[in-house]
C-alpha cells in the first residue's frame, strides 16, 4: 500500500486507480482471446473477477475517508469511481452521458463504495480475533486497534473515527460504541446490518429521484429525473429479496447477436436517437410536449413506448403486428419488455432502433 510522506492515504487511491486499469487491461486481453469483446454479459462477469478486485487492494485501509464523502454525497468527484463507471458504460455500449444510476442498475452492479465498505468490515472483524484476552495470536495488533479506538473516542482523527462516521451515516441514531465496541471491548460488526442499511440508502436515493411521477407527465417536480423515471417504470428489472439489482434477462440470453443486444441496451437506457432524447440537444431545448413523432400522424411524443407500441409507421407497424400474431401484448410496454420469449422482443427493438438511427442521420444532415 502507498502512503504519503506524512502517512496520509491520498497516494493509495491513485495507486488503486492504476491497479484498476491494469485489471481492466487483463479483462480486455481475456475478452479478445476468447472473442467476447462485444458480449456485455461476459465483460461484466470478467470485470467482477479481474477488474473490481484489482481496484480494492488495501481498500480496507485507505478508503475510509472517501467512503464517508461518497456516503454523504454520492456525486462527489472520485477518480476510481469515474473509471469504474466508464468501464461499465463501455461494456454495455451506452453513451458516457447515460445516468450513472441507470448504468449501474442495468449492469446489476452497486456503487464502488459498497465494496469498500465490505472490505473495511471484513478487515475489522478479522482484527477483532487478536483482541480476545484468551489468545495471544498477535498482541501488537491488539494494541494498535485498541489505541486507534481510544483515539477515536477522544475525538481524534484516525481510521476508527472514519469507520464510526460511516456507521453513523448508515445507521442514524445508532451508537458506534454498541455496533463496534470500544477500546476496552472491541466487537465484531454485523455486516448484514450494514449491507442492508447501505442498500436502503442507495435505493432511497433512487426513489427520491423518481418520486411517483409517470414517464409521460408533462411537468415534473423539481429534482426528479425523467430518464430515471422512464427507466424505472418501463425497463428496470425488479430488485432481489436483499434489495440488490438483477441482470436483465436479455443480457443473460446466449443466442442473441451482439449488435441486437447493444440496440436493446441503448433503447432501455435512453442512449438512442428518439426525439425524446435528441431534442435535448437542440438549443433552445424543445419542451417535452414538443418532441412529437414525425413518422406518424398521432401527434404523440416520440418516446420508447410510442415507437415500440403505438407508432403507425409502416416498417414499425409491420414488425409489431408480427409480434401480436405470436401472442405478445404490444399495448403494454412493461409486459412486452418482461416477456419470457425475450428474443422476439429484442429483434423488434432492434428494428425500431435502426429506423430511428436512419431518421436521425437524415435529420442531422439537414442541420
Amino acid at each position: 500500500m502507498y502512503f504519503e510522506e506524512s502517512g496520509g492515504f491520498s497516494k493509495a487511491i491513485k495507486a488503486a486507480a492504476t491497479n484498476f486499469m491494469a485489471g481492466i487491461s487483463k479483462v480486455n486481453q481475456i475478452a479478445v482471446e476468447h472473442n467476447v469483446s462485444d458480449d456485455p454479459h461476459a465483460l461484466l462477469w470478467l470485470f467482477q473477477i479481474f477488474g473490481l478486485p484489482s481496484s480494492l487492494y488495501g481498500a480496507q485501509i485507505w478508503s475510509t475517508k472517501d467512503l464517508v464523502s461518497l456516503l454523504r454525497k454520492p456525486e462527489t468527484p472520485c477518480d476510481l469511481m469515474s473509471r469504474y463507471l466508464s468501464f461499465i458504460k463501455r461494456a454495455l455500449g451506452v453513451k458516457r452521458s447515460t445516468p450513472n444510476l441507470i448504468a449501474l442498475r442495468e449492469a446489476a452492479k452497486l456503487p464502488i463504495q459498497f465494496y469498500w465498505l465490505r472490505m473495511i468490515i471484513r478487515f475489522w472483524n478479522a482484527c477483532i480475533k487478536f483482541c480476545d484476552p484468551h489468545t495471544l495470536d498477535n498482541p501488537l495488533m491488539s494494541k494498535i486497534l485498541r489505541a486507534d479506538l481510544k483515539l477515536a473516542e477522544d475525538k481524534g482523527s484516525c481510521w476508527s473515527k472514519d469507520v464510526m462516521e460511516a456507521i453513523n451515516l448508515l445507521l442514524p441514531g445508532a451508537d458506534p460504541g454498541v455496533v463496534m465496541g470500544n477500546s476496552h471491548l472491541p466487537r465484531n460488526i454485523d455486516w448484514k446490518t450494514l449491507e442492508s442499511a447501505f442498500l436502503d440508502l442507495h435505493n432511497t436515493r433512487w426513489s427520491n429521484l423518481i418520486g411517483q411521477a409517470d414517464p409521460r407527465s408533462p411537468m415534473l417536480d423539481g429534482g426528479l429525473s425523467r430518464k430515471l423515471i422512464t427507466y424505472d417504470k418501463w425497463f428496470a428489472t425488479p430488485l432481489d429479496d436483499e434489495g440488490k439489482p438483477q441482470l436483465p434477462r436479455y443480457l443473460r440470453h446466449r443466442n442473441l447477436p451482439p449488435d441486437i443486444v447493444q440496440f436493446v441496451t441503448r433503447f432501455r437506457t435512453s442512449s438512442h436517437h428518439l426525439r425524446i432524447e435528441t431534442d435535448r440537444w437542440i438549443r433552445p431545448i424543445n419542451l417535452w410536449n414538443e418532441r412529437i413523432c414525425t413518422l406518424c400522424d398521432l401527434q404523440i411524443v416520440q418516446d420508447e413506448k410510442h415507437v415500440l407500441c403505438e407508432c403507425r409507421d409502416d416498417s414499425l407497424l409491420r414488425f409489431r403486428d408480427a409480434l401480436v400474431e405470436k401472442g405478445f401484448d404490444c399495448s403494454d410496454l412493461v409486459s412486452l419488455m418482461n416477456s419470457e420469449n425475450v428474443s422476439d422482443v429484442c429483434w423488434n427493438v432492434s428494428v425500431c432502433m435502426k429506423r430511428m438511427d436512419c431518421v436521425f442521420a437524415s435529420r442531422r444532415a439537414a442541420w
